[in-house]
């Protein structure tokens, strides 16, 4: 950014400079997004505008992409009307342009205000025309740009003192935050009683460079600010004047190269006519040598616990090693574009997040900060500027789902003038079956980190069922296109949930059926819950389960996976009448294992005598009705919860299960073992197998 305030500044030079005809080739390839922005900006002048823009102009010293260049930017006015006075001009450049702000000295308000600035502030020079003495184009000379303080919300500022009139001026930038993240630097609240005509601006792409030395000014004093008024360069110096501040790169091209003319905008408004705007284009060709660029991501990636089953954080981390953009002979980087992260087979989506408030998009994108919901923030996220000297900080939302399954996080990051905000889709990825977080559309500047830390306490995911490695892949874009990269990484879970042994083979699987008994040939549906556990009788998730019926005419529905060693089914509409068995067999064991259920399935109740060969109907008894009648809340600090519960008509017993252990006996009241921070699924079941579960969060 520091790089597209320069060429914001360099385009204010281009609007106070010397009337000029000839229009330079303009470096900064924008993006396609930023296109869009230009073309809106490219409308036709208002027909009763008096003030023109005669010349429009913005060159760099070299065309090579990620390169260090020397901008020089110009533009001349003139006036149907000699009343008419420029107000502000204001400059768009193209995308990709930057700056790295933090790496001149800055020179104080207070020096600033005293011409007592230190030659190592100094970042180039302008030369000015304007209406004076009678002269509507009356050269008033030329003086030095210095890199100023930023105010809180700008990404840099430059200022200078008009020669012959000593009139201070600041020229504050900022970034196109939500469209193409390309600078607009503004000259406001020009002096009506000075009006510009024009400006020349040149912006060094290393300041303390020795070869700028014959232009730098020493610093002046109150009444007597550097410059050479009266001329259009710097030659009243008498001699050389080093920099005493390291040899740093303030300027770097754009890293793409999309090919094509493109296009930077200057606006101007006045004071006779304002909001009635005059605006005009650069043309530029576009930037070179792409292919010499480099592009070496790494990726970071762990999760907060190694237990399996387990709620838990995500911590991603994408780093580029940019050498080049702090080095005044190197090449920046390729700026990152895009990244998608598939994250490991069996890690999901926690069930119950579909409970957990979200944010809207709208208030998503309203202004810094974002009109989230407290309770949506599930984490943080933070964006790498080296050439600020520091990092973007924000937080990571839970965003309102697209529809179901389609789940995203709103990310934003905000600092030096910037407010970056992200969508980032997590859904299944169609071509692995797995999750995959995806970013897209990352600002096209060098920025060399992002950090996302979704919190372990979030509640969004739960960790594969299994032990061992799991591999999570990413692909990471650049902006320039033959740069794309692949990369691995390996998470490792080496304990069973709660910090126990890691869940062995399947040995045992166990059928129940909520309710037990169906009338044959209506709509009635029963819930079969399978079991699956180890050896140590630890729940066993991730395994294929098949379920089938001695009925087959019976209807059962697809097997959901719970991620605790069950694995539930509903089954509908029996047709025959009589004792049916529901059989589960694990396919994934070598040999695959079973166990079955019976489910009665009753006929019509009749109105008449039975004949005396014929037995007896089957008494049938009136279900039983379980439900809770004192639980934790959803969130709680207490590790040992209570939980209440009844069953009508009275007199069921029951068998209580907590998370991934097998069903044992229970009574009402249950106050369960010490809990551990995170989630916790408790389920009571009755002897006909009705069944309730109810899951909670412990806090720290």
């Amino acid at each position: 950014m520091a790089l597209a305030a320069a060429s914001a500044v360099a385009n204010v030079r281009l609007a106070m400079r010397t009337r000029r005809t000839a229009v330079g080739p303009l470096l900064a390839p924008a993006l396609a997004l930023g296109l869009a922005f230009l073309a809106l900006a490219l409308s036709p002048q208002p027909a009763g505008a008096a003030t023109q823009i005669e010349s429009f102009a913005f060159d760099a010293s070299t065309p090579q992409a990620g390169a260090h260049a020397d901008l020089s930017a110009s533009f001349s006015l003139a006036s149907t009307d000699q009343s008419e006075v420029a107000k502000s001009v204001l400059l768009n450049t193209p995308s990709g342009f930057f700056v790295n702000p933090a790496a001149t000295p800055r020179c104080t308000s207070a020096d600033f205000a005293l011409n007592q600035c230190s030659p190592a502030a100094q970042a180039g020079l302008i030369t000015i025309r304007a209406k004076h003495e009678g002269d509507p184009d009356s050269l008033l000379g030329t003086a030095s740009v210095y890199a100023l303080a930023p105010g809180a919300t700008e990404t840099a500022r430059f200022g200078f003192v008009a020669p012959t009139v000593d009139i201070p001026v600041t020229i504050p930038v900022s970034v196109r935050t939500g469209a193409d993240y390309g600078l607009t630097l503004s000259l406001q609240n020009l002096p009506q009683s000075v009006p510009l005509a024009g400006a020349q601006i040149d912006l060094w792409a290393v300041p303390a460079d020795t070869s700028h030395d014959a232009e730098r000014f020493p610093a002046g004093s109150v009444g007597n600010p550097p410059g050479c008024p009266g001329l259009a360069d710097a030659g009243c110096l008498v001699g050389p004047t080093a920099s005493a501040a390291p040899q740093m790169p303030l300027l770097v091209n754009p890293t793409a190269c999309p090919g094509g003319a493109l296009s930077s905008t200057l606006t101007v408004d006045t004071y006779e006519d304002p909001g009635d705007f005059v605006t005009t284009a650069a043309t530029s060709l576009p930037s070179t040598g792409c292919n010499q660029l480099v592009f070496s991501p790494g990726l970071d990636a762990d999760l907060t616990t190694t237990a399996t089953s387990t709620p838990t954080g995500l911590d991603l981390g994408l780093k580029t090693f940019n050498e080049g953009l702090l080095n005044p002979s190197g090449l920046s980087s390729a700026a990152i574009e895009s990244l998608v992260v598939t994250l490991p087979p069996g890690l999901a989506v926690d069930p119950d997040v579909d409970g957990q408030d979200a944010c809207a998009l709208a208030d998503f994108a309203s202004p810094s900060p974002p009109g989230c919901p407290g309770d949506s923030k599930v984490g943080s996220f933070v964006i790498g500027a080296p050439g600020f000297g520091g990092s973007l900080e924000g937080d990571a939302y839970f965003g309102e789902p697209e529809s179901a399954g389609m789940y995203r996080l709103f990310l934003v990051a905000s600092g030096f003038g910037m407010d970056v905000k992200l969508v980032a889709p997590l859904r299944p990825s169609p071509e692995a079956g797995r999750l995959a977080l995806s970013l897209s559309g990352l600002p096209p500047v060098p920025f060399d980190a992002y950090l996302l830390k979704l919190a372990s306490g979030a509640g969004l995911l739960v960790t594969p069922p299994q032990c061992g490695d799991h591999p999570v892949n990413a692909v990471v874009g650049s902006w320039n296109s033959s740069l794309d990269f692949t990369l691995q990484r390996q998470l490792t879970l080496d304990s069973g949930p709660g910090g126990g042994a890691c869940p062995g083979p399947a040995t045992d699987v166990s059928v129940s059926l909520s309710p037990s008994s169906l009338l044959a040939g209506s709509d009635s549906t029963s819930v079969a819950t399978v079991t699956v556990t180890d050896a140590s009788e630890l729940g066993v998730a991730g395994d294929q389960l098949v379920l089938s019926s001695t009925d087959g005419d019976e209807q059962i529905g697809p097997v959901t996976d719970n991620g605790d060693g069950t694995y539930t089914a509903t089954i509908r509409s029996p047709t025959a009448i009589g004792a049916q068995t529901i059989t589960a067999t694990d396919l994934s064991t070598d040999p695959p294992i079973a166990g079955s259920a019976t489910l009665l399935q009753l006929g019509e109740e009749r109105t008449t005598p039975a004949p005396a060969s014929t037995p007896p109907p089957i008494a049938t008894s009136p279900p039983v009705v379980l439900r809770l009648t004192g639980k934790t809340p959803h969130r709680t600090r207490d590790r040992t919860p209570t939980i209440r519960f009844a069953a009508e008509p009275s007199g069921s017993s029951f068998s209580c299960k907590l998370d991934r252990r097998r069903f044992q006996p229970c009574t009402s009241p249950t106050t369960l073992p010490r809990l551990g921070p995170g989630k916790h699924t408790f389920q009571v079941r009755t002897a006909d197998s009705k069944t309730i579960a109810y899951r909670f969060v412990v806090l720290r």
